[in-house]
């Protein structure tokens, strides 16, 4: 665990007493803004408190800075250590399992005085079997089977390390390589370095040490995957070639190679990038030299899933970033635009003419920050679209009516309940949803989270089908906990001609930089440049989007 996630599991633990204890929900909810800043953070939180930044990062204000400080001084928060004792300490890892909130999670500690972190969730098992949950109010048979599910699945993941969290330390290790002059190049390798969604979770790290001759041997050899491997040391045996970390013997003698582009072609074979080195048919394409020129992250030209921090009754959680903070970050990365896409008011508790409203005053605050903003810097300034992401109900309509939808340049329609439901009733509810004029995104398609939730069930040839028919597009999703669409439904995707966007849905300015993640995801997938709309300038954006 980095730093950073450190930190920010301490200050959702924080957060989570207050809910539960104190009811305070706006000190609750400024705790967990606060983490997930730091989780995504680009630099270390640490790095930040010993250069006295901390009031750069967003959410941070006087009160927490100072707790930070005393955190980073002393290596405890006293008043921290005050709130935990407020509840038994088993009350944590049961946050851990998808579905458990923090007033759920106290409710079970609490009765079955769960008090050691380690065992907490082998005793949850045993509750489970037993059945004792349903003798406590409120847990419906419902309830208690998606914690049964939800625990089956983190169980299941346990051992996994997903890419966001191993690639941070393998950039640390690497880094901490290269200052000695003995070292001219470190790379990760195995699944990390082909970009899978999950890793082999484990503190030890295998260190592999190569001469430069041999280079490209030894990276081709680590990186895999394992069927890859396999597949290319029968082709090479046909050749009368033998496959080694140390090179590719011919007739004895063994040949060396600086670089895989080298090491592959001594095969015939034209270079296979790292993120498709599965077996799934990139062999074959690498014999016929007709290897697809992948996507690059250079390509992205913006980015239309971000979270504003316009303050609303929101359905879900609001952004907490401004603006002027977006349009920095989209300037950094050499954007020509960016696209704000706030989730719909919540459906029930508002008239239709407060949901107007609230869109309406949202596109006026927006507009006034670009002007503001745009006086400011007086430079070139990505272009501004105000999108909406809408809830996709259990029968395929909008959460939001045509009206309410008139103002804005467009709509992600996403599913963010009711996932159970069978595979022809999803593929009909997101059908029905794409069908809508104003919709031109379908966002996180499978609604899946990386050792969490699992995929809905739905026809995918045929929503790929009637996507390619109607020119609507597929989100890959790049936030590293979702990497939604998986690499295989691109694939599938792509296939069917349908076209694609990679959007981070960024919380927070610091997620935009979760922009590669998708790009990598893409490339698993084997997506060239013309297949993502957002490599495209802003003139034919606008075509595609029909602006």
């Amino acid at each position: 665990m980095t730093i950073n996630q450190e930190t920010a599991q301490l200050l959702k633990r924080v957060a989570a007493v207050l809910r539960v204890k104190e009811g305070d929900t706006f000190r609750y909810k400024a705790y967990v803004n606060a983490s997930v800043a730091i989780d995504n953070l680009s630099d270390s939180i640490f790095e930040v408190w010993k250069r006295g930044e901390l009031d750069t990062v967003p959410g941070l204000g006087e009160s927490l800075s100072r707790y930070l400080n005393e955190y980073f001084s002393t290596g405890r928060v006293r008043h921290f250590e005050s709130l935990f004792k407020k509840v038994p300490s088993g009350m944590f890892p049961l946050m851990t399992i998808r579905g458990i909130g923090p007033i759920t999670a106290y409710k079970i500690s609490k009765k079955f005085h769960l008090n050691d972190p380690e065992k907490t969730l082998t005793e949850l098992k045993e509750i489970l079997i037993s059945e004792k949950l349903t003798k406590i109010q409120g847990f419906k048979e419902k309830t208690i089977s998606k914690i049964k599910k939800a625990l089956d699945i983190q169980s299941f993941g346990k051992g996994r390390l997903p890419l966001y969290e191993a690639l941070p330390v393998a950039e640390d290790f690497i880094n901490y390589l290269l200052k000695s002059k003995a070292v001219s190049k470190a790379e990760p390798l195995g699944s990390l370095r082909r970009k899978h969604v999950k890793m082999t979770n484990g503190l030890e790290v295998d260190l592999k040490i190569s001469l430069p001759n041999s280079w490209g041997s030894i990276l081709q050899h680590y990186t895999g995957g394992k069927l890859h491997n396999i597949h290319l040391r029968s082709l090479a045996k046909e050749k009368g070639l033998s496959l080694s970390e140390y090179g590719i013997t011919q007739n004895g003698k063994l040949n060396r190679f600086t670089s895989e582009a080298k090491f592959y072609q001594f095969i015939g074979l034209e270079y296979i990038p790292p993120e498709i080195r599965e077996n799934t048919g990139e062999i074959e394409l690498a014999i016929k030299h007709q290897i697809p020129t992948l996507l690059e992250i250079k390509d992205i030209k913006g980015d239309l899933h971000t979270h504003s921090d316009f303050s609303f009754q929101s359905s879900h959680d609001i952004g907490i970033s401004p603006l002027s903070q977006l349009l920095n970050t989209a300037t950094k990365n050499d954007y020509e635009y960016i696209g704000i896409s706030d989730h719909n008011p919540k459906f029930q508790g508002l008239t239709e003419k407060q949901k107007i409203a609230i869109i309406l005053n949202r596109k006026k605050y927006l507009l006034s920050q670009y002007r503001t903003y745009e006086k400011d810097v007086k430079s070139r300034v990505p272009k501004l679209l105000i999108g909406m992401e809408v809830d996709i109900r259990p029968d395929g309509s909008l959460a939001l009516s045509d009206k309410a939808m008139e103002s804005l340049d467009y709509v992600i329609a996403s599913i963010h309940g009711s996932f159970d439901l069978t595979e022809e009733a999803n593929t009909r509810r997101i059908q029905k949803a794409l069908s809508h004029p104003k919709v031109k995104i379908l966002g996180h398609p499978t609604n899946r989270t990386i050792n969490g939730r699992e995929p809905i069930s739905a026809n995918w040839e045929k929503i790929f089908t009637y996507c390619a028919q109607n020119k609507k597009i597929i989100e890959i999703n790049a936030s590293p906990n979702r990497l939604d669409l998986p690499d295989d439904l691109i694939k599938q995707a792509l296939t069917k001609k349908v076209k694609l966007i990679i959007n981070t849905d960024s919380h927070e300015v610091s997620q935009m930089e979760n922009m590669k993640y998708g790009v990598w995801q893409a490339r698993r997938g084997y997506a060239q440049k013309s297949d993502i709309i957002n490599t495209l300038p802003f003139k034919d954006l606008r075509l595609v989007l029909e602006l």
